[in-house]
């Protein structure tokens, strides 16, 4: 009869580790067992202000792999002053769908980021809850705006993602002085 061993304890040990290869390597194992690990997340947690950075990284990678338990965890890191960690939180939420529609107003606040990777992040998690993000319609319909014309694209292929609720805004953005505008919000009525 074979024993099956549960590797969490054990990894959760070695986060302590002063080895930072160590740390690393079980940061990164306990992400390989997603929600397996979610007994980890405390721990995990208490290393994403840790002064390493590509620690930090790995920490918010392997939380956002726990799913949506993580989701306040991963919300809180989209605040963070590492845009690395920033990024990893925007992509984990952005991986959950409509399981993240309780992070809407996070992300609404992440489409401002200084990071561009971020903030695009933001907006393809806003279109991946399509109809759930309506109430990022007036965000979404901001960063069509903005100088960033990836972001604009982006901001019109997520408001088409949210359907029918997108439809008023995006008419009324036909009349736009800017040109481009108008036409990101033609090419967004088109993909509804």
């Amino acid at each position: 009869m074979t024993t099956i061993h549960d590797p969490v304890p054990g990894l959760i040990a070695a986060l302590c580790s002063v080895s930072p290869e160590t740390r690393i390597d079980a940061v990164r194992s306990l992400g390989r067992l997603g929600p397996l690990a979610c007994e980890a997340l405390p721990a995990l947690v208490s290393l994403i202000d840790h002064e390493a950075e590509k620690l930090r990284e790995a920490v918010t990678h392997a939380i956002g792999q726990m799913g949506p338990t993580a989701l306040s965890t991963l919300t809180a890191a989209l605040g963070h002053s590492d845009k690395h960690v920033r990024r990893q939180a925007v992509w984990a939420i952005g991986r959950m769908g409509v399981s993240a529609r309780h992070a809407i107003p996070d992300l609404c606040m992440a489409l401002t980021d200084s990071d561009a990777s971020t903030s695009t992040g933001a907006v393809q998690a806003l279109g991946n809850l399509g109809p759930d993000a309506e109430i990022a319609i007036p965000a979404l319909i901001d960063c069509m705006g903005g100088a960033n014309r990836v972001m604009c694209r982006m901001a019109a292929r997520a408001l088409s993602q949210i359907g029918v609720a997108a439809i008023p805004m995006l008419m009324q953005s036909l009349g736009h002085s800017d040109p481009f505008i108008r036409g990101e919000a033609s090419l967004a009525l088109g993909w509804l």
